[in-house]
């Protein structure tokens, strides 16, 4: 209990005897002895500085701040009061003991004097969102926590800076937010396709209707308007369900051309040379055998009873 009356800073009297030898001065007309106590490190309290209100010394309450080297945090409270709460924490946070500023200020007075650590430490996420400078989401300090920042930096609208954290961000964080893929699908296409095939049908299915598509069908067109063609040929059927073959020509896709019957698409010659068991044995099926021949494909030749072309396959 003893500890708890001792004034700030170590100093060995208590708080009553402190505030009791200052009343005295103050209340004795010793105003200049009084500030010598004060810059001697006698402590300013609220009880001292109602004093010297009460006996009319309100003129010199900045005076006295700027002269003491001891205070209680009381005295904050009185400042308060005193200026409102704003000039207060102004005044606080330049003259307080820096490891204990924070404990008075309000979010808002954290915000006015760029305190983020301190915000964090009180899981401010919405506030630091919506204020603090992307390099302080990528400092060591918000590091572990970045993850609960997801939806307050989307609630922001800092969709870049969103972007610029990406190593932060599992694909999941981005496939939830309505938001983040709606923006991704405007101005990182790219992005947003990477992100998708890690998802169900069914889960695609409804981002569709949240980002405003009636079907997936419909999302699929729209990335197909926006030159999405190595997507939607490596993931999707859209293509291919829409009869839309020049990609798979453009792109030599030979064997997905073959399987749907697109035969007429094909270059042989290109598929023969690049991959010519698998060419062949579509070429047998729709009976190409003179490429065959050329080819030299005897036991294919010989499978398929084309004993006349079989033996010209080896001249």
């Amino acid at each position: 209990m003893e500890k708890e009356q001792k004034l700030e800073k170590g100093y060995p009297l208590s708080k009553d005897e402190n505030n009791l030898l200052l009343y005295d001065l103050i209340k004795e007309g010793k105003f200049d002895i009084f500030c010598q106590r004060i810059q001697d490190g006698y402590g300013l309290t609220a009880f001292v500085l109602t004093a010297m209100l009460n006996y009319g010394y309100e003129g010199k309450i900045e005076e006295v701040l700027s002269s003491c080297k001891c205070w209680t945090s009381d005295v904050f409270d009185f400042l308060v009061i005193y200026w409102g709460r704003e000039k207060a924490e102004d005044y606080w946070i330049q003259h307080a003991d820096k490891e204990r500023v924070a404990e008075k200020l309000s979010n808002e007075g954290l915000v006015r004097h760029q305190r983020w650590n301190e915000l964090l430490e009180r899981e401010a996420y919405e506030l630091l969102a919506a204020h603090a400078p992307l390099a302080f989401f990528q400092s060591p300090d918000a590091s572990y926590y970045t993850s609960r920042f997801f939806s307050a930096l989307v609630a922001q609208k800092r969709f870049e800076d969103v972007l610029a954290l990406d190593d932060k961000w599992t694909k999941s964080d981005y496939f939830h937010s309505t938001e983040m893929m709606r923006y991704l699908l405007e101005h990182d296409v790219d992005k947003f396709c990477k992100i998708l095939p890690f998802f169900s049908v069914t889960a695609k299915q409804k981002l569709a209707v949240r980002l405003g598509f009636e079907k997936l069908d419909d999302l699929y067109q729209y990335l197909y308007d926006n030159g999405q063609i190595d997507f939607l040929m490596k993931e999707t059927s859209f293509l291919s369900d829409h009869g839309i073959w020049e990609p798979y020509v453009e792109k030599e896709k030979w064997y997905t051309l073959a399987s749907h019957g697109k035969y007429d698409l094909i270059d042989w010659e290109d598929w023969m040379a690049k991959s010519k068991k698998e060419a062949s044995i579509h070429a047998a099926m729709i009976q190409k055998w003179d490429l065959l021949v050329k080819y030299k494909q005897h036991w294919l030749l010989l499978k398929h009873f084309r004993l006349w072309r079989f033996v010209k396959s080896f001249f």
